[in-house]
This record gives structure tokens, sequence and C-alpha cells, in this order.
């Protein structure tokens, strides 16, 4: 089940943003639980060789968390579609990124957070970002997944499920 007619499937994403929206996903899930970051997400950035991205993500979801406006709807880690929440998530990442606009994300998080909050955010999804891109390009996945479009192995089991965030 996805939540509109213009559903994006979770295959369909390169792999950056596979791995970026899997460990939001388990991030959440493990927070609404009263868990701390799991180590299967520590994990997958030592193996993406972005070790900080861990520390990043967290302050990104804990802003988003304790300031949004309203619900923000990241479906489960078993889900083989992508939200429209979670696909504006990964268009403010774009944008807070390097090569990105900053200014632009910002705006793109008007709807969900005051500006105080937007700001934090796009300030540590731009390290974030980074810290991926870096540890892909010399892992060797960035050239591979993204610059000739080709897409990750099938690295996750899909299924269907939805979390909220709030």
């Amino acid at each position: 089940m996805h939540d509109d007619a213009t559903a994006v499937a979770f295959r369909s994403l390169d792999f950056r943003r596979q791995l970026l929206l899997w460990a939001a996903r388990k991030w959440i899930a493990a927070s609404l639980r009263g868990e701390t970051m799991p180590s299967c997400v520590e994990n997958a950035f030592l193996v993406a060789r972005a070790p900080d991205a861990a520390v990043y993500l967290h302050a990104v979801l804990t802003i988003i968390g304790t300031t949004a406006r309203r619900v923000i709807v990241f479906h489960s880690t078993e889900s083989a579609y992508v939200s429209a929440d979670e696909r504006h998530f990964l268009r403010v990442l774009d944008a807070a990124a390097f090569h990105g606009d900053p200014a632009a994300a910002c705006d793109m998080l008007a709807e969900w957070l005051p500006p105080a909050a937007a700001r934090h955010v796009v300030s540590s999804g731009r390290q974030l970002s980074y810290s991926i891109a870096l540890g892909l390009a010399a892992a060797g996945r960035l050239d591979g997944a993204v610059a000739t479009g080709k897409r990750a192995p099938d690295l996750f089991t899909m299924a269907v499920g939805t979390t909220s965030v709030h």
C-alpha cells in the first residue's frame, strides 16, 4: 500500500537515497520504541565509509521529531514504497548538500518546522550528505550507483508498513 498515485518504489532509488531512507526508517522505529541509534545503522554507515553519518542523521531526525508542526509519515523499513514525506525528506537533503541550495532546503522545510529548527536541520543535513557522499566515493559506490544511473543490488527485503514521526 502506498500513500498516493505518484508512489515511488524504494527499489527505484539510487543506493545513496536507499541508504539514507533505510537508516532514517530504522532510527525512527527505534526512537518510537524508546531506543537509541540501532547498531545496524551505525554498521551500515561504517561499511559505507561514513561513520559520522549516524551522528548527523540523529541530529536531523531529533530536530524534526521534536519540532515538527505536523505528523510526518515515514514507512517502516519493510515498505516497498516511499511516502510523500520521505520523498520530501530526500529532496531536502539533496538541497542541503554541498552542491545544493541550503536556502532552498530551509524554504522546503517551512511547512514542517519553525525557521530556526529548519536551519539546524539543513546544517546537519549538509554534513550528513557530505559524509555519505565522501564515504561512498571512497568505497567506489558513488560513481557506480549515482553517475551511471545503476540501481543498488537487492539489499533490502520489502513488504508494507508505516511509521509516523512527530
